[in-house]
């Protein structure tokens, strides 16, 4: 079957291929770790974290599948499959289309396999296929998985959809949608079970007759995309937005659109770097960007908030910036000054968590800038703790007016600090232990940069960005520096930064300053260096 559908006889033979290992799982689990050292696209699962997998953990046959249903462009979707194909010896093609298939957000693009309830749902589904009277033990699996914390109703029934496209309906937003609009059924996926789920099949049967589930779940992406031409809300060919754990917030004309592909034409980062970013967020919903300066971490934490959003809605990003007098009245709430007397106001944190809390089903994001500036104690207080991501949800009393306050688990915090400050001490325990670290380094060797250096044509400032790599190489041998101290490459970023003019202001006002600051007790080294940037732009510094 070439066209419509094409992706069935690869999905139904890949989920029959994972059931036969269901008594060699660790096999299973070893063959997807020797593809994750081999191909960036699985960076995300992030098997070296030793952490985040223990020994006897194993992943589940839903977050294999996961790897290809998520929000990578179809050429990747087929990279992957072809892989697949090929070690585990299959006899399907690799599919010409993927009509009808949800994706999950690449933020949980995985699943919660606690005590191995994933692969028992995944078991019992496939003896569901074989034998319907299974259905006690397809019941006590499916109950067991939705109750993991991180799982839920949209991400099981996607999963289930995918290794049994007859027999389940994926019960995503978009789905759901359709059905309430076209059906009048009103499906309520807070509390649903397992028996709640098949009477939704049930009554769907009944209702569409012989049309199959893929056929529907095209129907609600097409039904959408009509609707919804006139503004694009979703994309098509590889950038549909069929990534649906939360879908992209259907936004007004003015607000662009702003996607995964956009982010990497912009930050200097690789698709991996991006993947791990997003895989960080979803794991910790707490990340600090630390690097030197001008490694672009400000430019990276809004372009990063933007993608996940799915377009450039500044109403969804609150911006802070943390110094030694900021207070927890300044942050989460306290008296401030209001004619003769003081009103009671609300912080920018509270703020951020009531609009997160009022619009459950979009990210929104708190970037704090120098988050190592402020004094975590005094600034948070006894919030410290709800913004784990374990205590998400959790109520507590706030000192001032005593009401229920808790931070909600659509809201992100990026934090950014800067790794060369030399007069603050580093975060303290208490507040890293609550984040993921990512390191940005300097791009000059990524290739966006390299693109924009061969679009320039211009020797000499070629000849000064590899005079910089090489600063930058004695500043990581120097042991009261390191990588933290290193030139970023924004300086040189920008429409006139590669006259020569503008460079050798650059050099003379951004670059030879840092380097007095870092060698204030080595004249030596830094005439030698000022020497060898002036060879170059022929001038005086």
């Amino acid at each position: 079957m070439i066209g419509k559908f094409d992706w069935l006889p690869f999905y139904e033979e890949f989920s029959e291929v994972l059931y036969n290992y269901r008594d060699n799982q660790d096999e299973l689990h070893e063959i997807i770790v020797d593809y994750f050292k081999e191909e960036s696209l699985l960076s995300y699962l992030n098997f070296n974290h030793d952490e985040w997998w223990p020994e006897g953990k194993v992943i589940d046959p839903f977050s294999i599948f996961g790897i290809f249903n998520r929000g990578i462009n179809d050429e990747n979707r087929r990279k992957i499959i072809r892989h697949f194909i090929e070690v585990f010896n299959m006899s399907s093609h690799v599919p010409s289309d993927f009509d009808g298939i949800p994706r999950l957000n690449n933020m949980r693009a995985f699943y919660e396999n606690k005590d191995n309830v994933m692969w028992e749902l995944y078991i019992q589904a496939i003896n569901y296929d074989k034998d319907s009277n299974n259905s006690d033990e397809f019941q006590q699996a499916f109950d067991n998985a939705i109750a993991v914390k991180g799982n839920g109703l949209t991400s099981i029934t996607m999963g289930l959809y995918w290794v049994q496209p007859h027999n389940f309906l994926a019960l995503d937003q978009l789905n759901c949608k359709y059905l309430m609009h076209e059906f009048g059924m009103d499906i309520k996926s807070n509390n649903m079970g397992y028996e709640e789920y098949i009477n939704v099949i049930e009554t769907v049967k009944s209702i569409k007759g012989d049309t199959s589930f893929f056929e529907l779940s095209l129907d609600a992406y097409l039904n959408k995309e009509s609707k919804d031409s006139s503004n694009q809300d979703r994309e098509s060919d590889d950038k549909t937005s069929m990534d649906i754990i939360k879908e992209p917030q259907q936004t007004e004309d003015y607000v662009d659109r702003y996607n995964k592909e956009q982010f990497l034409d912009e930050v200097f980062l690789s698709e991996e770097d991006y993947e791990t970013l997003t895989s960080l967020l979803y794991r910790k919903q707490n990340i600090i960007l630390q690097g030197a300066p001008g490694v672009g971490k400000t430019f990276t934490a809004k372009r990063l908030a933007w993608s996940l959003i799915g377009s450039k809605d500044s109403s969804k990003i609150e911006m802070i910036q943390f110094h030694q007098s900021y207070s927890y009245e300044d942050f989460i709430m306290g008296y401030k000054p209001q004619g003769d007397g003081f009103v009671l106001k609300k912080g920018i944190f509270t703020t951020v968590c009531d609009k997160a809390i009022n619009d459950p089903d979009h990210h929104y994001f708190l970037i704090i800038d120098e988050i190592n500036r402020g004094n975590m104690s005094k600034i948070f207080g006894e919030l410290l703790m709800l913004i784990e991501k374990d205590y998400r949800e959790v109520e507590i009393k706030l000192p001032y007016n005593a009401e229920k306050f808790s931070v909600p688990k659509n809201l992100y915090i990026i934090g950014i600090m800067n790794t060369a400050d030399r007069s603050l001490a580093m975060i303290d325990y208490a507040l890293r232990r609550r984040f993921s670290f990512f390191e940005m380094k300097p791009g000059f060797d990524s290739e966006q940069f390299n693109n924009i250096s061969i679009n320039l044509n211009n020797s000499k400032f070629s000849k000064i960005i590899d005079l910089v790599k090489q600063l930058n190489e004695e500043i990581k041998l120097d042991s009261s520096l390191g990588s933290g101290f290193c030139i970023g490459h924004s300086y040189f970023l920008g429409k006139d930064n590669h006259k020569d003019e503008t460079l050798k202001q650059i050099v003379q006002y951004d670059i030879i300053p840092i380097l007095k600051e870092y060698w204030f007790d080595d004249e030596e080294k830094i005439v030698l260096w000022e020497s060898r940037f002036r060879s170059i732009l022929n001038d005086d510094l």
